[in-house]
């Protein structure tokens, strides 16, 4: 298993395996369907001594993620949302996400790779 360091992720990374410290946490969103399930979002805010990332999570994830905490987040991908980097995992993912002991690394808070804005372009060639 490769470690990968928030500030080498990039957009389209597929099956990347990030430690980090949980930071905050804040939900975005939660509804309740018909048949009573609910359903919730929150944005995951983490670091390690490179920077700091956002890792979108789901469902009974949120649950594993709590403030202070170390994790080891396994088969993760590297998406765009509103052009702004995001850590996921598949599905809900529960099994993808494991707490671990903290690293004698120090945080890097000063580098948060979600603040940066990615634009798509075409380049057209005659």
């Amino acid at each position: 298993m490769t470690i990968s360091y928030i500030q080498d992720l990039q957009p389209g990374d597929t099956k990347v395996t990030v430690q980090a410290k949980v930071l905050k946490v804040e939900l975005s969103a939660e509804t309740t369907l018909a048949d009573e399930t609910t359903l919730r979002v929150a944005n995951i805010l983490l670091a390690d001594k490179t920077g700091t990332v956002v890792f979108s999570a789901r469902g009974a994830q949120i649950d594993r993620l709590k403030p202070g905490s170390w994790v080891n987040i396994d088969q993760g991908q590297v998406e765009l949302s509103f052009g702004h980097i995001h850590l996921t995992t598949p599905g809900q993912g529960v099994d993808d996400i494991k707490p671990i002991e903290s690293p004698s690394d120090q945080l890097n808070l000063s580098s948060n790779i979600t603040q940066y804005q990615y634009q798509y372009s075409s380049i057209y060639h005659d």
